[in-house]
């Protein structure tokens, strides 16, 4: 199974548009053995996750006690496909993942689950669910995220990661964080200033938002890998790294460790 270069997803996830052509080139880029790694192990992750996020929306009870306004209207789970496609960016920290393509992404890219896969109240499911190795990789490759939500937190409390003990000290900052419905993709974004942010908070509980960490993207760009599901677990079938060339023009290479 090749990669089927659906120009118009990768566009629309990479943030451009007019994308007409991608050049094949049979020369290999190196990204480093840890990221190739990473990539071999991907896929699994993933359908590790989707499997935990469908436990999770038919669980009830004491553990997702509070978020039953964040949950209610989700798509529809479609069962995990026989293969997908993953867009990851290149960033100074190493490969973050932007997103799931084709069939694949509906509902699994809403940037309501990075900021669940955060919440201090869902630890314990996740580590449940997910092995440790699993668990530290999705944190590593999603971006901080949290959950727009007007409730009160209990004294002396701050919000994980953001150290703030309310919203109303929250200082936005559109070139570090932005806004996204919750099923809408973390790219989705709408400027996270203080105006937007006190807006998402009125807003509540009709319409439900979440806080994205905005990723640092760095050259050489992108890759996108396809992986294969089948009876012996899930694999990597190809990975090749998108960039410009000096003219513009988006090429495709394969990539390698070494």
């Amino acid at each position: 199974m090749d990669i089927d270069f659906d120009l118009r997803t990768i566009a629309i996830s990479i943030g451009i548009d007019g994308v007409d052509e991608v050049v094949r080139r049979e020369e290999p880029v190196v990204i480093g053995k840890a990221n190739m790694k990473m990539l071999g192990s991907m896929g699994h992750v993933l359908v590790r996750f989707w499997e935990a996020q469908r436990v999770l929306m038919k669980k009830g009870g004491k553990e997702v006690e509070g978020l039953e306004v964040w949950l209610e209207g989700a798509p529809e789970f479609r069962n995990v496909p026989d293969g997908f496609g993953v867009l990851l960016r290149m960033t100074p920290s190493g490969l973050k993942l932007d997103g799931v393509l084709g069939e694949g992404g509906d509902g699994a890219n809403g940037s309501i689950w990075p900021a669940l896969l955060r919440l201090p109240g869902l630890r314990g499911f996740w580590e449940q669910q997910l092995r440790g190795s699993v668990l530290e990789t999705l944190l590593s490759v999603t971006p901080q995220a949290w959950l727009v939500d007007p409730t009160p937190l209990p004294p002396g409390s701050v919000t994980a990661g953001l150290d703030v003990g309310s919203w109303a000290d929250f200082g936005g900052q559109t070139d570090e964080f932005s806004l996204s419905s919750r099923w809408e993709a973390p790219g989705d974004f709408r400027a996270a200033g203080d105006l937007e942010l006190t807006k998402a908070l009125a807003a509540f509980p009709e319409e439900r938002t979440v806080l994205t960490r905005a990723l640092v993207n760095a050259e050489p760009g992108f890759v996108v890998a396809t992986y294969r599901v089948d009876e012996k677990g899930t694999s990597l079938v190809e990975a090749v790294q998108l960039s410009r060339d000096e003219a513009g023009k988006w090429m495709a290479a394969p990539v390698t460790g070494k």
